[in-house]
């Protein structure tokens, strides 16, 4: 489903953008930090934060202001580190991820067109991985290093999540703070009715910048 909805979400974005009539153009750049849950049955693990960033493009299309269209287009990083004790011969789980990001947001300006000021922007945030690192400590110490492999009885290559923005812009630049929510199960397991896990979503804060191009 989410697969779909991703896909829906480039052709819907590519047709906007393409028919806009006043639209301006932002490329941006960023740091993040994501941790997340991982749960097996009633056990919930816990994790720590680990660093990446991002880069990417952003568009303002005009829509009924001050209310705006503004979707992004990221080249992501990101990843996070679960710790596992539930009777297992694992006892550290570390996911990193490299992503395309998909952002359909609505952005609402707590200014005048052209002046300086504030704004909210936030919606879904659709995610596909490109390719992935796993590592898994092992209860004795020893590490095991692979490449995830995304498939219907492994991780899942899409994500959603839900987004939340504040920042600040001129007729020049955008700093913006960012929360990110993640919505769906990024490993199949099984992929029966029966499965339990490991269950795992990641929550990402960032930071980042955004220049006007136009």
């Amino acid at each position: 489903m989410t697969k779909k909805f991703f896909l829906f979400t480039v052709i819907y974005l590519s047709a906007v953008i393409a028919n806009a009539q006043n639209v301006r153009t932002l490329i941006r750049a960023g740091v993040n930090a994501t941790n997340g849950t991982i749960s097996i049955g009633d056990y919930k693990g816990s994790s720590s934060y680990l660093p990446g960033g991002f880069v990417g493009f952003q568009f303002k299309v005009f829509f009924e202001p001050p209310v705006y269209f503004s979707p992004q287009i990221n080249l992501l990083h990101k990843g996070a580190e679960f710790k596992i004790n539930n009777g297992t011969d694992t006892s550290n789980l570390r996911l990193e991820l490299n992503q395309i990001q998909l952002a359909p947001f609505l952005q609402y300006d707590f200014h005048k067109p052209g002046e300086p000021g504030l704004f909210l922007n936030g919606s879904l945030s659709l995610y596909a991985a490109i390719n992935g690192k796993e590592t898994i400590t092992k209860t004795n110490g020893s590490k095991v290093k692979s490449n995830m492999r995304f498939s219907k009885t492994a991780y899942d290559r899409f994500e959603a999540g839900a987004h939340i923005g504040i920042g600040y812009e001129t007729n020049k630049w955008q700093a913006q703070l960012m929360y990110n929510r993640g919505l769906s199960n990024t490993y199949n397991g099984d992929n029966s009715e029966f499965y339990t896990g490991p269950k795992i979503k990641y929550h990402t804060l960032s930071f980042g910048i955004a220049w006007y191009l136009n």
